[in-house]
């Protein structure tokens, strides 16, 4: 930078004046409107059909509960012992009227989960998917294919903890978790899995491609498949 824009760029930054204030601030200000969007959609209520139910008294309900969960997890929570660490953020205590569920109401929660309510969010996933693809078709027609191209890849988690259920040991002699998720070409996810750690690379992708394919969708659509050299990749 020369001399002469520098001196500029330092006699503009004198010109603004740093004022103390008793108003808390939050770093997530723009993750509450993602929320909040997601919240007051139709989507939202589709979601709901794939939750465990939570009807005590005494409990938030089961949305709350996993909105609290999505929002951890684009706060960067890497953990559900993490959440204690934002529970007082503004964001979060206006989004639920000051009371943020605890780390440990979010485990239970968690345990409440069966294969039924797994395999209806996979189906959400794909719904939402879809919907959003149609979106932005819809709005950047000219950018976006029509076509709904998706990439299925497994991968291998190492963990180091022996109390994590269904961590094993995979071919490479890795102690670990293992994911198969479906991609498509625009970043979208339509399904996930997370299976033991001794699962081989790509086992049940067709199984996975017929839950995707498997809608109400033109018999056109369904004849995209693309299969990668990394033997884990179809679309």
């Amino acid at each position: 930078m020369i001399r002469a824009e520098r001196r500029r760029i330092e006699k503009k930054l004198r010109t603004y004046k740093a004022l103390p204030t008793d108003e808390r601030l939050t770093a997530s200000s723009g993750i509450g409107v993602l929320v909040e969007i997601f919240y007051k959609s139709p989507l939202f209520t589709e979601m709901l059909h794939h939750l465990p139910e939570r009807i005590s008294h005494r409990s938030l309900g089961s949305g709350p509960l996993a909105l609290t969960i999505i929002a951890g997890h684009l706060m960067g929570c890497e953990s559900v012992e993490d959440l204690e660490e934002i529970r007082d953020d503004e964001f979060l205590m206006g989004l639920f009227d000051g009371e943020v569920p605890a780390p440990r109401t979010i485990l239970d929660y968690l345990n409440d989960f069966e294969e039924s309510h797994i395999a209806g969010l996979n189906q959400f996933l794909n719904i939402m998917a879809r919907t959003l693809h149609g979106i932005l078709l819809s709005t950047h027609g000219e950018t976006i294919s029509a076509d709904r191209i998706i990439d299925i890849d497994s991968t291998y988690h190492k963990h180091y903890g022996e109390e994590i259920e269904g961590v094993w040991w995979n071919y490479k002699n890795e102690w670990s978790l293992e994911s198969q998720v479906a991609f498509s070409s625009l970043g979208l996810c339509h399904h996930v899995w997370l299976r033991p750690g001794n699962t081989k690379s790509g086992t049940d992708a067709d199984i996975m491609i017929n839950n995707i394919y498997s809608s109400s969708i033109p018999q056109i659509e369904r004849k995209l498949l693309r299969v990668s050299s990394k033997g884990a990749t179809f679309c």
